[in-house]
């Protein structure tokens, strides 16, 4: 047996050819059991690329799974055998293996390289497989798949609502696919990384719930998670502020919500989703505003100075996209001035909406002026034009995003314009001094 697993590792049977290598026999290891190890000059030869590896034996039962963990110094792969000596898998760490029936296997740990030396600590850990076909509406288990490349279940819902399906897995690039009452669907990477996320309102009912891998022959350790979102499906027609909402967007439509300003001030609306590329509108009778990415990743953000009124806010998608949103609406505790024409010296707070700000600055008397504009939230640029042909403008000159310029300034006017990089909205701060 031990021979005939060599003849696997090495290419041919070279060392039966040889004769030169004793076999020490493979040590024993069950799970939730560490081995320290080291692979040197004088550990077993793999003939076919002349790299390294230590054997040991892992008696298992029936489905039992582990997980295989190598840590250390040393370059490695692991690969698991059965007695016949087949290569059942092989792999990086954490490598996941489980037995379809009882008996003893090897476990290898092989060097990446004939460069490949150095200690090693391996540890086994058991994994508990879940063996349930039939789901209910929240569910969260770790399941299997097997040689087949097919695990599916029964999944039934008895409330209507948005629910959140998700697999992931170290493994395998995985596919899930839902078919029931309402269509079928089926995601691929929407997850993180290779992962499958799919969110769909459905109707109670019993669905066909599968996963698979993408790659022919995939196997391995996944995790199922299914959830009940707090999803509002009916037909909402405002939002409060302050005021959070958890909706649904149809593929290829849009959600309006009715919002009143009782006060002007500075007002930021955030939406974001998993699901989609979200898009935000912000309009009145006298008032646009759009946002496609201001927010983090694929999602919006929208602030700006508001005057009281009736306004509608607009949710979309980038593309023809469905599922999922969150849309919260707050008044910052942010005090602006609301003016345009200066006189230095001068300090000015603001909020930068979509178009730049520009100002009027009036210079009574000669001299080195520091122009600065200060910002938490933008990437600062300021600029001034006057007289004598003055033209100059600044990016970071001053401390992270900030600007920060200091220009010669005789008497007269001229026209400060502050802006992001970006285009992106914001409070910032904005100072003349004569040096």
């Amino acid at each position: 047996m031990y021979r005939k697993l060599l003849t696997s590792l090495m290419l041919g049977s070279l060392v039966g050819l040889t004769g030169c290598q004793s076999l020490p026999k493979p040590e024993a290891l069950t799970p939730e059991q560490t081995a320290r190890g080291e692979l040197t000059s004088a550990s077993q030869l793999n003939y076919k690329d002349g790299s390294r590896y230590a054997l040991y034996s892992v008696s298992l039962q029936e489905d039992q799974a582990f997980k295989a963990e190598i840590s250390g110094n040393l370059e490695a792969t692991l690969s698991v055998f059965n007695d016949c000596q087949d290569l059942l898998i092989s792999g990086g760490s954490p490598l996941y293996f489980r037995s379809e029936e009882a008996g003893n296997y090897q476990l290898a740990v092989n060097g990446l390289s004939d460069a490949s030396y150095g200690p090693y600590t391996l540890k086994l850990t058991e994994v508990e497989i879940s063996n349930r076909t039939h789901l209910s509406g929240e569910e969260s288990l770790t399941g299997w798949l097997g040689q087949d490349n097919l695990t599916t279940y029964t999944l039934s819902i008895e409330e209507a609502g948005v629910y959140e399906m998700a697999v992931s897995s170290s493994s395998f690039d995985t596919i899930l696919e839902v078919r029931g009452p309402g269509g079928h669907f089926q995601d691929d990477d929407s997850g993180n990384s290779t992962n499958s996320r799919l969110s769909r309102p459905l109707e109670p009912g019993e669905y066909h719930l599968a996963v698979s891998g993408y790659d022919e022959g995939s196997t391995g350790l996944f995790e199922l998670i299914i959830n009940k979102l707090e999803v509002d499906l009916s037909s909402q027609e405002s939002l409060e502020i302050p005021g959070t909402l958890n909706g649904w967007l149809p593929s290829g439509g849009t959600q309006t919500y009715q919002v009143s300003i009782d006060e002007a001030g500075i007002y930021q609306f955030n939406l974001t989703s998993l699901d989609f590329d979200t898009v935000l509108e912000v309009r009145s009778n006298t008032y646009f505003m759009q946002d496609d990415d201001g927010g983090d990743d694929t999602n919006s953000r929208l602030g700006d100075h508001l005057q009281a009124g009736e306004y509608v806010v607009a949710v979309s998608a980038y593309g023809d996209a469905s599922g999922s949103f969150t849309l919260n609406a707050e008044r910052l505790n942010i005090e602006v001035d609301n003016v345009s024409e200066l006189t230095a010296p001068a300090e000015v707070n603001a909020w930068m909406g979509a178009d730049p700000d520009v100002y009027t600055l009036t210079i009574e008397e000669a001299g080195q002026y520091l122009l600065e504009m200060r910002s938490s939230m933008l990437d600062s640029v300021l600029r001034v034009e006057g007289p004598n042909g003055v033209s100059q403008e600044n990016d970071d000159g001053g401390s992270q995003r900030n600007s920060r310029m200091q220009v010669y300034l005789d008497a007269g006017e001229y026209t400060l314009t502050a802006r992001s990089y970006d285009s992106s909205s914001g409070a910032y701060q904005l100072l003349v001094q004569p040096q």
